[in-house]
């Protein structure tokens, strides 16, 4: 149904004088029909005005409210899902900061294993250099008492052993 400037006006609460100003700039002489001095508009050309001016027809409406229902149910599933996730991330944090706590205990009993390490190997070392000495010490033993073969045979040696350990013990 084609419609005049006044009806468009009326229709969409808009003076006539933006009315004409919208056909001077956005309409040519092609869109609508001219009888005197009367300019008839087609649908189409009716729709773009209203969009213009941001008026919406009754049927755009309804659709649209039908898309803000939609919209509405898909927000509210939105607000769901983002509760589930904080609550996902809140438990998540939770477990960051066990595991944290966790390997900070790790690596506590890690440096005391290392110290126990250190400790071990400096004895290690320390046994090592106290028998490379006993030896010595054995070597020079046998070397003055080559004639006295007898102190050394059957228990001498363990004898000597068990005065080496006596010393390790009591610290030298």
């Amino acid at each position: 149904m084609d419609m005049t400037v006044r009806q468009i006006s009326e229709e969409l609460g808009v003076s006539r004088q933006k009315i004409y100003r919208y056909i001077e700039t956005h309409s040519p002489a092609a869109h609508y029909k001219a009888s005197g001095k009367t300019m008839y508009f087609d649908e189409r050309e009716i729709r773009k005005m209203k969009s213009f001016f941001g008026i919406e027809e009754e049927t755009e409406a309804e659709e649209i409210s039908g898309e803000n229902s939609l919209s509405l149910s898909r927000l509210q599933d939105l607000e769901l899902e983002n509760q589930k996730l904080r609550e996902d991330l809140e438990r998540n944090e939770a477990r960051i900061g066990e595991l944290l706590l966790q390997r900070t205990e790790l690596l506590k009993a890690l440096r005391s294993s290392n110290n126990c390490i250190r400790r071990l190997t400096a004895s290690v070392r320390d046994l090592s250099r106290d028998l490379r000495c006993s030896h010595h010490l054995y070597a020079q033993m046998l070397r003055k008492n080559r004639r006295k073969r007898s102190s050394f045979s059957s228990g001498g040696f363990s004898r000597f052993l068990r005065s080496l350990t006596g010393r390790i013990r009591k610290g030298r």
